[in-house]
């Protein structure tokens, strides 16, 4: 009954929103709108991930710690891009086309370069985590690998969504403002989530 509750307080939220708000508010509602609603669905899709490998998380807790780090890491880079990359499509510095010209592929280099020391912390302090606080943990070598390697998979596929989003959306006319962000998200949750369970298979800890 509360789900049912909260749908319809949501439902009419955006009916009043549409009625009431000034048309640049309205229009940044309606834009929205769908983009949310499909990030929303690939959050869900990313805990199920998660939930498929439990057991393996259950028995190294410290990997469990790891995970929100990387997806922060990754999500974060690839908001920086993507509004790196906004900014400039919007002045003209790049055109969106379909191989990346030199000024977004510094962008993206950048951002994996930036990446690379973060991640490698990442495993470090989910392992000193785990000896703090007394949980299981595969050692710091793996966990350093399953950072670096997860986690650069995960940043390798926000730079591209944030620039290939972006892309489309300028070229649909739409505001790449309003896409970029939460697509890159999402589907860093998700590619991210995804690439942190198989590294995890590859050093044959799952």
């Amino acid at each position: 009954t509360l789900a049912v509750v909260l749908v319809v307080a949501a439902g009419v939220s955006l009916w009043w929103g549409r009625r009431t708000l000034l048309s640049l508010m309205r229009q940044v509602l309606i834009e929205s709108l769908p983009i949310l609603l499909a990030t929303g669905i690939l959050l869900v899709i990313a805990g199920v991930v998660i939930e498929h490998e439990l057991a393996a998380f259950a028995a190294n807790r410290a990997m469990l710690v790891l995970v929100p780090a990387c997806l922060a890491t990754a999500g974060a880079i690839g908001g920086i891009l993507s509004g790196r990359l906004s900014s400039k499509f919007h002045l003209g510095v790049i055109e969106p086309t379909a191989i990346p010209g030199r000024p977004a592929r510094r962008d993206l280099i950048a951002g994996l370069a930036f990446a690379l020391p973060v991640l490698l912390l990442n495993g470090f302090l989910a392992h000193l985590a785990s000896l703090i606080f007394g949980f299981e943990s595969p050692g710091m070598a793996s966990l350093v690998w399953i950072s670096t390697i997860g986690g650069l998979i995960a940043t390798v596929l926000a730079g591209a969504i944030g620039y290939y989003g972006t892309a489309l959306a300028v070229r649909a006319g739409v505001d790449p403002d309003t896409y970029g962000m939460p697509l890159v998200t999402s589907s860093v949750d998700l590619g991210g989530a995804a690439a942190l369970v198989l590294t995890i298979g590859w050093l044959g800890l799952s």
